[in-house]
């Protein structure tokens, strides 16, 4: 069994006019998600990933995945 350790920080460059209010800091602070990912056999993945948004309202997520190759 395998196991690997994933992590990505992302963010986005708001785009300002002149005389445009800046973006919120929800857009301009970079965000981060921090994944496992088991290999029980040679051709299958599972996966769990903890974030953030990006963008918008300040929300947490999970997400569990499941590869199989054939």
């Amino acid at each position: 069994m395998n196991r690997t350790w994933h992590q990505v920080f992302a963010g986005r460059l708001p785009s300002v006019e002149d005389g445009e209010p800046p973006a919120p800091n929800a857009i301009r602070e970079p965000r981060t998600q921090i994944g496992l990912r088991f290999t029980p056999h040679d051709n299958v993945d599972l996966d769990l990933i903890c974030g953030h948004n990006i963008t918008g309202e300040n929300a947490h997520w999970i997400t569990i995945g499941l590869n199989v190759r054939f």
